[in-house]
């Protein structure tokens, strides 16, 4: 089984939702049933605009990550 944890922006500062992927992150790898993978979105170097990062590329980057589960890593925006 693979699961996928979606991460945040850095940009974003999140700190302490970084520090739970992370967390989780060590605490899933312990488990070799599962393969565990992180995703970090990057913001676009064409467009500046994070909206853009947030609302479109994010989620085209997403649908090409091949994965069985998808854990999102957030605070309060889903």
């Amino acid at each position: 089984m693979i699961v996928t944890l979606l991460g945040d922006f850095r940009e974003d500062n999140r700190v302490s939702m970084d520090n739970y992927q992370d967390n989780l992150f060590k605490n899933f790898k312990k488990n070799r049933k599962i393969t565990i993978k992180k995703f970090v979105p990057i913001k676009s170097k064409i467009f500046k605009n994070i909206r853009y990062s947030r609302y479109i590329k994010y989620s085209n980057d997403v649908k090409k990550i091949n994965s069985d589960f998808f854990h999102i890593i957030e605070d309060g925006y889903a």
